[in-house]
């Protein structure tokens, strides 16, 4: 027992020395700062450099020839004097035959394990095919190349053509409108000239008209007071049902001669009607055909009874040339898209009242009604007549060879209405105020009984308003009359 407790104290004794002597030669802990590496396995933190690691650090060249004898080598960081790139590398393509080619190579090196033939057989096919669409592309390229050399002119050479012939109309066009700004003030000069003769014409002398048999006819039955007269023509009596005016309901009777009078020394509306360059192309049968109604209408409606000379010899006084009148300022009309638009509506809402019994069609079947031109012309017409009522005596009175009924009252104020808004372009509308007012003073041209028998002007108003032809428009603080197109 004395023996090991000896050589414990002798063990205790030598590991305090060696503990004391690793005291004094170990380096201080601030000295040393890799003691982390302690702590772990240093086979775990030995490997092989990788190659993308080895641009990272360089080798650092010694100063002296004693620092390569004696000391390690070290090593030290690579510096980059470029930035970053921050875009990202395109991924290449690969072509549809590497991956063919790799499935096959995976199929025979499988095939011992498990065999594959219908997918050997899927790639087979897919690499003719692929070999089948590169021949394809290859022929097509050839073919364009061949193509692109044997075509016609070249693009510049198109252009050049373009651009020559580009100036040359030009070149025309300006030569035109050169041709047209001359012609234009030839027109012009013209016109003064005519006009400027016009006005020192003398007048053209009144020429006496003789009596026709009509008109002898016509004096031999108002001379004979007992003279019987056909009492079955009260019952041909044409009654326009569209017309609701008390004038229209009638019987129609014989123009007096004053009233004819009247009616011939009427200035016509000083209105004159332009077509814009779009209507020049119209064809002249079509024209000449609308035309001709309108004329054979107008005659029809504007030609009074035919009376002995005798008979307008008792009744009107001496003749009296008048004094021709100074042309007033004529406002141009222009005839264009918006003036057609409102012609047809005209047509289709008005058409029986401004000509009864026309025979045209708006729905597109049958002849269609005549265009802005000739329709302003006719409304011209009617609006210079002068509204007499029709007096119930008179209408027992008729003759065998009485002229046609003569347009009412009712339609000479619309035809007087449309002109007057026609003739205020370019919204060719007017205040409700004046509108009453031209109609009025046209009316008041026939005698307080016109207005008594078309129950004024209103009813010719607000009976375009009820056909929606014309609106009255009270959204600006004053009321508006316009054409509801």
């Amino acid at each position: 027992m004395a023996s090991l407790s000896d050589q414990i104290d002798r063990l205790s004794r030598t590991s305090k020395a060696t503990a004391i002597t690793a005291a004094a030669i170990a380096v201080s802990p601030d000295v040393a700062p890799f003691t982390a590496v302690l702590d772990s396995q240093l086979g775990d933190l030995i490997r092989d450099v990788d190659p993308s690691e080895l641009g990272l650090f360089s080798l650092v060249v010694p100063h002296s020839e004693q620092n390569v004898r004696g000391d390690i080598p070290k090593l030290a960081r690579s510096g980059f004097p470029g930035a970053t790139p921050l875009k990202l590398t395109t991924r290449r393509e690969v072509d549809p035959e590497v991956y063919a080619h790799a499935a096959l190579k995976y199929i025979d090196r499988y095939q011992a394990i498990r065999p594959m033939p219908r997918a050997y057989s899927q790639v087979v096919a897919l690499l003719e095919e692929i070999q089948l669409a590169r021949n394809g592309i290859q022929e097509t390229t050839e073919l364009l190349q061949s193509n692109q050399f044997t075509d016609g002119p070249s693009i510049k050479s198109m252009i050049d053509d373009e651009e020559w012939s580009l100036h040359h109309y030009e070149k025309k066009l300006d030569a035109l409108r050169k041709r047209k700004d001359l012609l234009v003030t030839q027109v012009k000069r013209t016109s003064r000239t005519t006009s400027t003769g016009k006005k020192n014409a003398p007048p053209r002398p009144i020429t006496p008209v003789a009596p026709s048999h009509a008109d002898e006819e016509e004096e031999s039955f108002w001379a004979t007071p007992g003279r019987a007269f056909a009492a079955e023509n009260l019952l041909h009596e044409q009654v326009d049902i569209g017309d609701l005016s008390v004038a229209s309901m009638s019987s129609p009777s014989m123009p007096s001669p004053s009233t004819r009078t009247r009616r011939r020394s009427t200035p016509q509306p000083l209105v004159e009607v332009s077509e814009d360059s779009q209507d020049v192309g119209e064809s002249r049968d079509q024209s000449s055909v609308l035309e001709d109604a309108i004329d054979q209408s107008i005659q029809a409606a504007a030609t009074p009874a035919s009376s002995s000379p005798e008979h307008l010899a008792g009744n009107v006084p001496a003749a009296h040339v008048p004094e021709p009148e100074t042309p007033g300022t004529k406002a141009r009309l222009r005839v264009n898209t918006e003036v057609e638009r409102i012609v047809a509506k005209i047509w289709a809402t008005m058409g029986d009242v401004i000509m009864p019994g026309h025979p045209y069609r708006t729905t597109g079947d049958g002849s269609k009604p005549p265009r802005a031109k000739q329709t302003i012309a006719h409304l011209q017409s009617i609006s210079a007549l002068v509204p007499t009522p029709s007096s119930p005596s008179q209408s027992s009175l008729l003759s065998v060879d009485t002229a046609p009924s003569q347009p009412t009252p009712q339609q000479i104020l619309t035809a007087h209405l449309l002109v007057t808004l026609l003739s205020c372009p370019p919204k060719f509308s007017m205040p409700l105020n004046k509108v009453k007012e031209s109609l009025a003073a046209k009316a008041s041209t026939g005698g307080s009984a016109v207005l008594v028998a078309g129950q004024g002007t209103t009813r010719v108003l607000y009976g375009c308003v009820a056909k929606r032809l014309i609106k009255i428009d009270r959204g600006g603080g004053e009321q508006v009359i316009k054409f509801d197109v």
